[in-house]
Formats: C-alpha cells, structure tokens, sequence
C-alpha cells in the first residue's frame, strides 16, 4: 500500500492444531512424525493435560474469514498420527482444536506452503520510507523485534544495543517455581488449583489469589475438570483489558482451545463474572453467553464433531 510498485511479499498458509484425550502418548512422551506423505511435518505432544496434534499446511485466500478446524483436516492428521498408535483413532477424541495463519514469505518459485521459508526478513523501501518486517512466528517474536529496531537504528545512523534478550516478562520478577505451595498454605486449595496458577502468572499469581479475600465465591471453580477459579475471570478484565468472553477463554486461560464442550459449559458463569466487573447489564450477559455458544456449535460443526453431548 505504500508503494504500488512493488510485489505482494506475504502468502498466508492455514495451520490447524487438534486437542486429544491425554492418554495416548502418556504425560512424558511426544511424537514427531518427520515426513508425511505429502511432505509435511506432523507432531503429537503433551499439552494442558491433554495432546496437541498439528499441524496442517495450505494456501488460505479468504483472509476476511477467520480459519476454523473442519472434517477433511481432522480426518487428515488422525490418519497420520493412526500408525504410530495401537487405538483406534476418531473424532470422538478430538475435545477442541484451532487454526491460524502463518505469514509466509512468498516466492513465485515455490509451488506450495509447505516448502516456503518460516524465517522473518526486515525489508526497507527508500521510495515511501517504510520498513516493514515480513514472516515470522510466535516463538520467535522478540528475534523478530530486535531485528526490526536495530534495521531502524542503522538506517538512522544511531546503533544502540537491544535490550529485550534480557527483558523480563509480566510475571517474572520474584518468580519462583514452588511458589504454589505459599498460596496452597495460604488458602487450602487443592495443588492443581495452586500450580496453574503460579504457571499461567508467575510471581503475579499471589495477586489473583487475593481477590477472594473480599469475594470468597470467587475461589469456586469455573469447571470440575479444570483447575481455572472464578477469580481469574475478574482479574482477566480488571488487569488484562478482557473485554468478552471469548478473550477470557481464548486468550487468558486458554480453555477453549483445550475443551470446547467445557467452554460452552462454563460461558454464562463467564459472562456473568465479567458483566458485573464490566458493568454490563444482566441482558447482555445472557445475550453474549448465547453467541458464544452458538458459534462454538458452529465450530464443532464444522468439525463433525456432535455438538449435543460432553466429549470424553
């Protein structure tokens, strides 16, 4: 858009990623399958109590449309995974799953997503000025970060070393790895409860805890079979600019990337948790618990999964 004359550099590439019942692997084992017979990679690892199953690889041209899992991609990585496992493998052990896309550096050369580079370029263009910093992936973002700044630096004549290889993160000052074990004598709650809870905020996690002091409900559980409490939903839109409850679920705890049918479950306790922090009145509560669900159901839809019944 700055510059007319020059060609489209990013080619987006959908990847799909599947959560499994626990038991297949075991706690402590992966599984990486190094070529496929279409080329790909697929992988198989312990993940939230559960195993994550990805990734699929192809060309996604409806950038308007957010990806979701569907059948084909489902059927395609159980039967990749089938002759690595004893079980037989359907769809009735798939308890959610997600898809992204990936900024792929494009090249005319290359036919195919699943042969283009993954690696991040900073470009600069003299015509508008800009810089632009193209590829790249989650893992490696303050790489991506550094190279970007310091691209700038040197156009500007002004190299300064980058700070972020030594910038802690929210969480990590004071943060220690047996921490759970104060908030456990503290509060009586059961070790999984403590241990999340130090795993998802770190040194912050004595913060969340405090919040049922002066709210005891919130200590409660959001599910039986997750070790997420209520509190955290207030701190999500109190600390962490939440702002709907798929930002909770998907953003902040992550549950509905590990368990659709528990987050449908669990979405009008959401919603009522961040209407009253929000100030949201009872009717919206009900109404964005309603959509929730509703497009949870079109997801597992999509997916061929039935949408009627708690997943094992």
């Amino acid at each position: 858009m700055a510059n007319s004359d020059l060609a489209a550099r990013i080619r987006p590439s959908k990847g799909v990623h599947l959560i499994l019942k626990s038991d297949l692997l075991g706690k402590e084992e992966a599984l990486l399958i190094p070529k496929t017979p279409d080329g790909r990679i697929v992988f198989a690892i312990p993940f939230q109590g559960a195993t994550l199953l990805g990734t699929t690889d192809e060309d996604y041209p409806d950038l308007e449309k957010e990806p979701q899992v569907e059948a084909r991609e489902i059927d395609y990585l159980l039967q990749t995974l089938q002759p690595f496992i004893a079980r037989p493998l359907n769809r009735s052990l798939v308890m959610a799953g997600f898809g992204g896309l990936r900024p792929l550096l494009s090249s005319d050369q290359v036919q195919g997503t699943k042969n283009l580079v993954r690696d991040h370029e900073v470009e600069y263009d003299a015509t508008s000025n800009l810089f632009s910093l193209l590829g790249g992936k989650w893992t490696t973002y303050r790489l991506m970060a550094k190279d970007a700044i310091d691209a700038v630096d040197t156009q500007l004549q002004a190299p300064r070393g980058c700070l972020t290889a030594n910038h802690r993160l929210v969480g990590a000052n004071g943060f220690r790895l047996d921490a759970w074990q104060k908030i456990h004598e503290e509060y009586g709650w059961d070790e999984s409860i403590c241990r999340q809870l130090v795993n998802t905020y770190g040194s912050k996690a004595a913060e969340v805890a405090a919040l049922t002091h002066a709210a005891p409900g919130l200590s409660e559980r959001l599910h039986p079979k997750f070790p997420y409490i209520s509190a955290q939903i207030v701190y999500a839109a109190q600390k962490e600019m939440a702002l709907s409850i798929r930002d909770v679920l998907a953003r902040r705890i992550r549950l509905e990337i590990c368990d659709w049918s528990a987050s449908k479950i669990i979405a009008p306790a959401v919603a009522k948790l961040l209407g009253e922090t929000l100030g949201w009145p009872a009717e919206k509560q009900a109404s964005e618990a309603k959509k929730y669900v509703q497009m949870v159901n079109v997801w597992m839809q999509n997916a061929g999964i039935n949408t009627g019944q708690s997943l094992p």
